[in-house]
């Protein structure tokens, strides 16, 4: 599982921008249970770990997460050991 999610991010283009459903269905951010949550996606954008910008209006967020910031979470989070 976990060199399926490296080699995922080899994928993501570092100019785009992902929105946290295209995250989810990607299987990028796992919970405790190793399965893809959207749930877990926003705590990590409300606890800072996960750089994202909100393009919400109305009152409604719409997180941004840019492809550069996704791609440094997951190689802070999924290290590879030597």
């Amino acid at each position: 599982m976990l060199v399926e999610i490296l080699g995922k991010t080899y994928s993501i283009s570092q100019e785009d921008w992902y929105s946290v459903d295209r995250i989810h269905q990607l299987g990028l951010v796992l919970n405790t249970n190793g399965k893809p949550c959207r749930f877990t996606i926003y705590r990590l954008i409300r606890k800072g770990r996960l750089l994202a910008r909100d393009f919400g209006s109305s009152g409604k967020p719409r997180y941004l997460v840019y492809g550069s910031d996704l791609i440094d979470f997951l190689n802070q989070k999924y290290k590879k050991v030597s």
